[in-house]
Order: C-alpha cells, then structure tokens, then sequence
C-alpha cells in the first residue's frame, strides 16, 4: 500500500520516517510550505508534490497530518476537486476529531478512519524513537480496518479501537494527563519561585520526585502510589499549606484547593478507606474553594 501525506509538520514527518524505517512504503507529502514538504520529503526519501493531485492519484492510503482546524478544508478540497477514487483510506490524526469529519469521502467510495498516536510530538527525532512504544486509538469504517491494524502490527504497536463518539472523552483524559500535567509542573514552580528558588533550579530538584511519582503509579497503580499529607489525613499540614498559599498567590490557591479535593476522594478508595475523619479535612479544602 503506497502511502501519502497531506501536511508535513511534526506529525506527519515523524510517522512518515517511523513507517519508512519498518519498511512500509511512504509515497511523499504535500504541503502548504514547500520547504517543510522537501524536508519532509528528503527524511522519508520519498516525494516532494507541488499539488495535491499528484499525490491523491499515486497513493492508496492518504494521511492528513495538518493541524485539526484544518482537516475538514483538506477534506472539502478533496472532494470538491475530484480527487479521490473508490477504495482509497483516508485517515486523519487528531486525537480530538472523530473519523465522521471526514465523510464527504465516502461519496467518492473511500473509507475513512481516524489513527491517533497518544504521544506529545515536541520534536521530530524524539517522537520518532518515542513512537516504538506508542499506543495507537484507532476508529472508523469497518470496511479496510484491518489494513491498518496490519500497518500497527506490522510496527508492533499497541492499539485499541474506538467508536466516534468515544473521541472527547478520549482525548479530554489524554489532555488532562499531557497538556495539563504540563500546567501542574508549571504551577508548582510558580510556588517555588515565591520562596526565591528560579524555575530552573526547582525543576532539577523536583525532577527526581515526579520521575519517581511516576514510576510509583506503574508499579502499584494511582490508589496505593498516593503519598503525602491527604494521604495521611493530616488536616493541619494542608491547613497550613492552604492558608500559606492564600497568602501568597490566589491564582494558586484555586487549583491547590481543586487538587487536594481530588486528592481526598482518591485516598479514600484506599489510603484513607478506614479513616473516619475524613470529614474535617474535606470541610476545611471545600472552605478554600
């Protein structure tokens, strides 16, 4: 199956280079930026196209791997050009857009799918090495499915299978354990620099204890990896912090307060399960709130 891609940003480059080094034929791209296209080009050793009809007319499965504002103008110029034909894939790779988006195709007989990789693309060579041991979400038209499936066991990769409109609340979960643990990190340095400690030296001193926080959660699951006041019931240490923070920053306070509520809920599944003192300390973070 000869493979093409439409937008040649991150994305689509590193999975072009990811699919080419197990030996799966990648066809070329198109893009808006000529010069992102032949670098893309030249990585993969494939073809630059200058338009879009050349690339449609010589490839089986065409990947659109432009940012999700502009998928369905991809897709509108497709159709409204003529440049699909019965039997092609078409697949996009936004996490938060359903395969649907893409249904004009199927007027042209194509089938149509949406393939998200749960990695954050920050660099193309990291992201490639990255995605060896990335997990797929995959959906769409039953029909050629399985031509993808082979595609992700060809690369052994990991992969589970979604319906439409399963994809917010996918890639919600995803945001929240990417994008937002991003703005956790954030935050938290914000703190650190209130007591005089620059980001930079309080990310290399905090690194060790998030590496670790991590590493808790993969061998005995979120439950039994809670640590920390909350997990203890220590209503006066988090009375101090919640007052400190008051303080200092209100911005803070709100998303401690948030958090430590979260944080309750979770001890109670396990660390707190047989505590019945709970009480006091969830008045007191509902008091912050």
């Amino acid at each position: 199956m000869r493979i093409g891609f439409i937008g040649a940003g991150k994305v689509g480059t590193a999975f072009g280079i990811y699919l080419k080094g197990k030996g799966i034929t990648v066809k070329g791209y198109f893009s808006r930026s000529n010069a992102s296209c032949i670098k893309a080009a030249l990585r993969t050793e494939s073809n630059s196209y200058c338009d879009l009809k050349h690339l449609a007319e010589e490839s089986d499965i065409l990947f659109i791997t432009t940012s999700d504002d502009q998928i369905e103008a991809v897709i509108n110029k497709l159709c409204c050009d003529s440049l699909l034909r019965s039997g092609q894939l078409i697949v996009h790779m936004s996490g938060a857009l359903p395969s649907t988006i893409l249904s004009p195709a199927k007027a042209f007989g194509c089938y149509v799918y949406s393939l998200h990789p749960l990695q954050a693309f920050a660099s193309i060579d990291q992201s490639v090495i990255a995605l060896s041991d990335t997990y797929f979400c995959l959906e769409g038209d039953q029909e050629k499915i399985s031509i993808l499936e082979d595609i992700l066991l060809r690369c052994e990769n990991i992969y589970f299978k979604l319906k439409p409109e399963q994809k917010v609340l996918y890639h919600a979960s995803a945001c929240m354990l990417s994008n937002y643990l991003v703005t956790l990190i954030h935050s938290g340095l914000k703190l650190m620099d209130k007591i005089d400690i620059d980001s930079t030296t309080a990310f290399k001193a905090m690194l060790p204890l998030i590496n670790s926080t991590i590493q808790n959660v993969t061998d005995f699951g979120t439950e039994n990896a809670l640590t920390g006041p909350i997990s203890r019931g220590d209503t006066r240490i988090v009375a101090k912090q919640l007052e400190e923070i008051n303080a200092v920053s209100k911005d803070q306070l709100d998303l401690y307060a948030c958090m430590a509520a979260e944080t309750l809920k979770l001890a109670r599944l396990s660390k707190l399960r047989d505590n019945h003192n709970t009480e006091e300390l969830k008045s007191l973070i509902e008091s912050f709130l």
